[in-house]
């Protein structure tokens, strides 16, 4: 992705993409949501420490 849609994603979401395993998690959860994976990565204090 260009980091122009990366940035646009993540504003889209409120989440900051730290690593390509994070962008690769936000990602994925865009493209297919699932409920569990979801509220996991929502939870701020495990996306702080990632």
């Amino acid at each position: 992705m260009k980091q122009e849609e990366i940035q646009k994603l993540t504003d889209f979401l409120g989440v900051k993409v730290l690593t390509p395993m994070e962008e690769n998690l936000v990602v994925g959860g865009a493209a297919e949501v699932d409920p569990v994976d979801v509220g996991h990565h929502h939870d701020h204090d495990s996306v702080e420490a990632a």
